[in-house]
């Protein structure tokens, strides 16, 4: 490759180098909770309408009989409440397993899949808000790379300028970056007299 190819690659790299650092974070975080609403929760569906069925006549033929069905049908919800938090990577997992119980005990005493899908889907928006609330500090704060990203923000655009370009500045604010965030500050101003 030529000089001149390589430093058309720069800015590039440089966009690169920022989407990652951005983008990345926030497809960790609530790539997750889509993949949740868009494959499990449909899976889930007939598997929850396969399980309710029999309970559900069960309860018409057995008026009274709530206390068997929640058992038979809340580890099945609390399994799919528990493998969404797993894939969206929460700590809260008790306060889940709880609300997904008490939706399913819901659902039983009212009869209906739908009430306990959407509180499935109730669950994994709530799930999707946790999500954003614990990514916004990620991405106000930032991480270690800051400097990096700034510092390759001003060589693309002081790149671009021929006077930059032949001052050389870009590569003088890679000396002083690099001077501040190599080590601890050389306080040594020598003697300072006082008038």
């Amino acid at each position: 490759m030529t000089l001149g190819a390589i430093l058309a690659l720069r800015p590039v790299a440089a966009v690169l180098t920022i989407l990652t650092r951005v983008v990345a974070p926030l497809l960790a975080v609530v790539g997750p909770v889509i993949l949740a609403r868009l494959v499990i929760l449909p899976a889930l569906e007939p598997v929850l309408a396969g399980l309710l069925a029999p309970v559900l006549t069960a309860l018409v033929v057995e008026a009274g009989a709530v206390v068997p069905v929640l058992e038979a049908v809340a580890p099945v919800v609390a399994a799919a409440v528990l493998l969404a938090a797993a894939l969206v990577g929460l700590r809260l997992l008790a306060g889940i397993v709880l609300v997904a119980v008490g939706a399913v005990a819901l659902a039983v005493r009212a009869g209906a899949l739908t009430l306990v899908l959407a509180v499935l889907d109730l669950v994994l928006e709530g799930l999707a808000g946790i999500a954003g609330t614990r990514l916004r500090p990620v991405l106000i704060l930032g991480a270690r790379n800051d400097a990096e990203i700034v510092f390759a923000v001003l060589e693309v655009v002081l790149g671009g300028d021929r006077v930059a370009r032949r001052q050389r500045v870009a590569r003088e604010l890679g000396v002083l970056v690099g001077d501040v965030l190599g080590g601890a500050a050389d306080l040594n101003v020598g003697a300072v007299g006082f008038v």
